[in-house]
């Protein structure tokens, strides 16, 4: 048998936003209880939600309870109750809007009569519980709160773009796919993401899977770096209607290019022949978004210019160059560059500027390996960056510095010379 003081007297009712805005006028309805936080909400989302009531999105219900004086409380809704009481005192103007953007610097005030009508009519949801006690309120909002979850930008992208054949495209690759028109079945990334180490169960459980694989393709689709949040939103509006021809396209060079960096990761360098590619990549620093995402893209590009070339990739000597980095760059790096590009992983990492910088620093190592020019795309990255020149100038001022009895040449010391010497430095032999 329930204990009968755990149970809730209530109903459910319809207030207009003219009608809600009148209680808050005259204390009929507290939007802040002392169990509720203060307003939190940037003007963003207070704009997003106005348009909603517009646009005349049905709003989930607002949990009231309801005081033997007659006074309501609010203990669920507090923030969207006080964007529209806000709105209405012209309290803030709306700023970008998805569908509205016509609206955008207008005030409740400065709106045509329609619109404001349509606002004040709106209809919300409310739940009224019958004099509730302190403790049951306590635990309502307990309740209401306990699980609550906020949507992350990639679970609102899948949300919004539920038909997109971006979307489509993007499980298709991370997850797998039986049925890609005019292809063959492919293995999902997620698995190759979680053995490497790139991403863990709990990042997947909020779709950080999918949110990579669309970082990753927005530089199979654009040829270019980008911030990651401008190029994530934009891609999936830019593509929301895509051929079988394109999708195909972007599924092989997704793969060849996580083909590649596998087999580069199967080099005895990193494995020394007793474990997987994905296992060895995980080792590395190269298990790192930041990282893994500008080698991925140095090796598009790569595949790109020199398809006839791709087996130098393979050889000990842009092994040992990655084994470099994977060695000697941190942010306390006695060599500026390594610290540098570090740094360049940490902070502000997923701005352009920060992904250009990391690339060219490995595109520019690449070149000298395999004695390539660079591309025009890749020479209007960071032009900061020189690292055969930097990289040398640093390593023999530390060498002097310590009396190290080396001088170091790139143009005649290969990089897995270079990297046994700087072992050597630091080993103290």
């Amino acid at each position: 048998m329930i204990d009968k003081s755990y149970s809730y007297n209530w109903h459910v009712t319809l207030y207009s936003v003219s009608e809600i805005f009148n209680m808050i006028e005259n204390d009929k309805l507290i939007l802040r209880p002392e169990y509720q936080r203060r307003s939190v909400w940037p003007n963003a989302s207070k704009s997003s939600f106005i348009e909603s009531m517009i646009l005349n999105v049905p709003i989930p219900l607002f949990l009231i309870n309801k005081n033997t004086d007659g006074k309501l409380e609010v203990v669920d809704g507090q923030q969207r109750l006080s964007a529209v009481y806000t709105f209405l005192k012209d309290g803030f103007k709306f700023t970008k809007l998805d569908k509205l953007d016509d609206f955008r610097g207008y005030t409740f005030s400065t709106l045509e009569g329609s619109i404001k009508d349509q606002i004040n009519n709106h209809k919300l949801i409310f739940a009224v519980v019958d004099d509730a006690s302190e403790e049951q309120i306590i635990d309502m909002y307990y309740r209401s709160n306990k699980f609550t979850v906020n949507l992350n930008p990639q679970e609102l992208r899948y949300a919004y773009y539920k038909n997109s054949d971006f979307k489509d495209l993007v499980v298709s690759i991370t997850e797998g796919s039986e049925d890609t028109e005019g292809s063959e079945d492919t293995e999902g990334l997620v698995e190759f993401f979680l053995q490497s180490g790139i991403l863990t169960e709990t990042n997947v459980t909020r779709m950080a899977d999918l949110e990579f694989t669309s970082d990753l393709l927005a530089l199979v689709l654009y040829e270019s770096l980008h911030d990651k949040k401008k190029v994530l939103d934009k891609i999936y509006s830019d593509f929301e209607v895509m051929d079988s021809d394109l999708k195909n396209n972007c599924l092989l060079q997704i793969h060849k290019t996580i083909d590649i960096i596998k087999k580069i990761f199967s080099n005895n360098i990193f494995s020394n022949g007793q474990i997987s590619a994905e296992k060895s990549l995980s080792l590395t620093r190269f298990k790192q978004k930041n990282d893994f995402y500008s080698l991925f893209y140095v090796l598009l590009q790569f595949i790109k210019y020199y398809p006839t070339k791709l087996d130098v990739l393979f050889n000990d000597e842009f092994a040992y160059f990655l084994k470099m980095m994977d060695d000697f760059v941190s942010p306390e790096a006695d060599i500026d560059i390594f610290s540098k590009y570090a740094i360049k992983c940490v902070s502000q990492a997923n701005t352009k500027k920060s992904r250009e910088y990391r690339a060219k620093f490995i595109i520019e190592g690449m070149s000298h390996i395999f004695d390539l020019p660079l591309n025009d795309n890749i020479k209007s990255l960071d032009s900061d960056i020189f690292v055969i020149n930097h990289l040398e100038e640093q390593v023999n001022s530390l060498f002097n510095e310590f009396a190290f009895p080396h001088i170091v040449d790139l143009q005649t010391t290969s990089f897995q010379e270079l990297y046994k010497l700087i072992k050597s430095f630091y080993s103290g032999e």
